[in-house]
């Protein structure tokens, strides 16, 4: 039986967590939690994203900084406080359409384009450079990285570790 792409992403991440070490756990988000995030960003949020967060708490390597959603005292690493912040940077403000959901560690964002949902409501996944003024990017079209979330896990951990 083919595994599902869930569960090649989160065995990839499991295999760097082996090879890293893990966080601390964190826990799976309510569905609460969830709905004031989609109010808050004003979009949902891919299901490939929720489900992996549901799973992947105990699985995240420490210096692996995916936003997540969650109780306001995660600080940062909550995904709409993040976002929050992205979207008053001084420089470069993320626009309204993009959620940022993974920092590159050099301030460069990960993030879903909601501006072309497929039909299961996935998002592709493109780079917000903050080197790069936002009209430029807007202008040229953003980096797609990846087709959806799973796929973009994929990849990063592939290309990265």
């Amino acid at each position: 039986m083919a595994m599902r792409p869930i569960d090649v992403a989160l065995e990839a991440v499991r295999f760097l967590s082996l090879t890293r070490g893990a966080d601390e756990p964190t826990p799976a988000p309510t569905d609460a939690q969830i709905a004031e995030a989609h109010a808050l960003l004003g979009r949902p949020l891919p299901p490939s994203y929720l489900d992996f967060i549901a799973e992947a708490g105990t699985l995240m390597p420490p210096d692996w900084d995916l936003y997540w959603v969650g109780p306001p005292d995660m600080l940062r690493r909550n995904l709409v406080v993040a976002n929050q912040v992205e979207r008053d940077h001084d420089g470069c403000p993320l626009p309204e359409f993009l959620i940022a959901f993974f920092d590159d560690d050099t301030g460069d964002q990960y993030c879903f384009d909601t501006r072309r949902p497929d039909e299961a409501g996935e998002y592709p996944v493109v780079l917000w450079d903050r080197d790069r003024a936002g009209r430029e990017q807007l202008d040229e079209g953003l980096f797609v990285v990846a087709d959806d979330f799973l796929d973009w896990v994929k990849r990063y951990i592939a290309d990265h570790f």
